[in-house]
């Protein structure tokens, strides 16, 4: 059920040291939530493995993409082994969406949304 679940939130500005120890506890992790610098910083110290990871979360993408550092964000999305998504059937626009391997969601501040497929 729900109750074994297990979240964990790795943002900057938290203490990395706590974060740390509930990422190396040996639970399985099933949702990550958390700002990519520090998701990264995680990573590379080797704290954090994404493969088994059901649900990630990217706190901040939208900003950081916009400032240009789309390698940093991708690198945490690569670093996952979750399940393709599929879409939603074929568009009318004849844009070929059924099929993405990576999905990111960017809101904007006026809570509107832009969708970016990655093959």
């Amino acid at each position: 059920g729900l109750s074994q679940v297990r979240v964990v939130l790795t943002s900057g500005g938290a203490d990395s040291r706590a974060q740390r120890a509930s990422l190396t506890s040996g639970q399985t992790v099933h949702i990550v939530v958390g700002t990519p610098g520090r998701l990264r910083a995680h990573l590379e110290s080797g704290a954090l493995d994404l493969s088994q990871v059901h649900t990630l979360v990217l706190d901040e993408a939208d900003s950081l993409l916009d400032m240009g550092f789309e390698n940093e964000v991708n690198g945490v999305v690569d670093a996952c082994s979750m399940p393709q998504i599929q879409g939603g059937g074929g568009g009318e626009d004849g844009d070929d969406d059924d099929d993405p391997t990576k999905m990111m969601v960017a809101v904007d501040g006026d809570g509107s949304s832009s969708t970016h497929h990655r093959r």
